[in-house]
């Protein structure tokens, strides 16, 4: 079968996933394919239940290499973040592998957004005010800041995609952090954002102490 991926790697489950070090990948289930740069699985590795982001394509190493150090920032401020377990490639060189330890019980907050009543989105909305207050505390960005890239498991959120983590600028941070809480609240629909403002707003600044 032919595969964006290299010849180690296919875009249809099941399949099996040689890596370097004598260990296996195995992906059960195709989250999100990006040809020639990225697939995200649902899957298996070491007797675990793992989430597996395989890069390719040019700049493959350089996506890995960001993704990775990204989780380590966040992991490093005390964000949760899920636990990155491995880092390497795949044993034919086709790919650059990350495995994530799975957030057992939990989704994204996309997915969980439209089935919830009023009252329930605007708490979620709050937590998520006050993680990227969070972030910005310890001088991190997420730049691809949608509410995929939140993951809710119970009362803890979790912030996805090291690959969009980002040192605050050093040139106008306060500004740049407006701007970044902004881009968040744009995400929620304009007529409850207008009654949550306030709310949302004494959020940030307490967060932000």
């Amino acid at each position: 079968m032919d595969s964006p991926f290299g010849s180690g790697v296919v875009s249809d489950a099941p399949f099996t996933l040689a890596l370097r070090d004598n260990d296996a990948l195995t992906c059960h289930q195709v989250v999100r394919s990006v040809p020639d740069k990225r697939l995200v699985c649902r899957g298996t590795w070491a007797g675990r239940d793992v989430y597996a982001k395989l890069f390719s394509g040019r700049h493959a190493v350089r996506h890995a290499k960001r993704d990775s150090e990204g989780v380590a920032l966040l992991a490093e401020a005390g964000i949760a973040t899920p636990a990155l377990l491995h880092a390497g490639q795949a044993a034919d060189g086709s790919c650059e592998v990350l495995i994530f330890a799975e957030i057992k019980d939990s989704r994204d907050a996309e997915s969980l957004w439209p089935a919830l009543d009023l009252d329930q989105r605007q708490s979620l909305a709050v937590a998520l005010v006050r993680e990227v207050a969070r972030h910005h505390r310890a001088d991190l960005m997420q730049t691809d800041l949608y509410l995929k890239n939140f993951l809710l498991q119970g009362e803890t959120l979790y912030t996805l995609d090291g690959d969009g983590i980002r040192r605050s600028p050093r040139l106008f941070p306060t500004r740049a952090a407006w701007q970044n809480l902004a881009l968040l609240l744009s995400k929620f629909d304009v007529l409850e954002l207008n009654a949550w403002l306030p709310e949302l707003m004494q959020a940030y600044i307490s967060e932000r102490g």
